[in-house]
């Protein structure tokens, strides 16, 4: 309860403080369902823009195939068009680019995965790593300062 609440319920007393309690644990409630179906929501538009995303990013590249032919062979259109909705994403979640040590880091999740995990979690981290890879081939590396972490004793 919120100050302005438990102030109210104060001035109340009896049967007029219960029900007043009562229908704020009520619409308390009815607030939390509404925020999670919201946030349910919001989580289902963002995947399916994502999806869009991707789709869009295949019909160009089997336009630019069709176009010109040479430039991106058909079996490459879709795995193109996947890297791509993966760069979108990874521009979204990490805006200030990557730096090197990140592409190190791939390239060892990809080796534990392909010693523990499935072949489609192979492929999700091989996705991860290449995405890291053209981001620094197209220049978006990140020049901030390393943040060190602090030694307390």
């Amino acid at each position: 309860m919120n100050t302005t609440t438990t102030q109210a319920s104060k001035t109340l007393t009896g049967s007029g403080r219960t029900e007043l309690l009562e229908r704020i644990d009520e619409l308390e409630q009815k607030l939390a369902a509404v925020r999670a179906e919201r946030d349910a929501y919001l989580e289902n538009l963002t995947a399916t823009q994502q999806r869009c995303t991707e789709l869009l990013l295949a019909l160009r590249a089997t336009k630019l195939y069709d176009e010109l032919g040479y430039v991106v062979d058909q079996e490459l259109a879709v795995p193109l068009a996947t890297l791509g909705g993966a760069i979108v994403r990874a521009r979204t979640l990490h805006p200030n680019g990557c730096r090197y040590h990140a592409l190190v880091e791939e390239v060892g999740e990809v080796a534990r995965a392909l010693r523990r995990e499935t072949s489609e979690h192979v492929k999700e981290e091989l996705l991860d790593t290449a995405v890291v890879a053209m981001r620094l081939f197209l220049g978006e590396w990140d020049n901030r300062p390393e943040q060190k972490a602090e030694v307390t004793s």
